[in-house]
């Protein structure tokens, strides 16, 4: 995943690694966390 534009444009910097996310997630998975997640909340106003 290109994220230029939102380093550029956002000054976005990722909190982890792409590897440290895929371990996270692995992880997850093996420990059986699995159901429902939150629904993502939209902007109000």
């Amino acid at each position: 995943m290109d994220t230029t534009r939102a380093r550029v444009e956002l000054g976005w910097r990722p909190s982890r690694s792409s590897s440290e996310g895929a371990r996270e997630l692995l992880d997850g998975l093996a420990e059986g966390a699995v159901g429902a997640s939150p629904a993502l909340g939209g902007i109000s106003g």
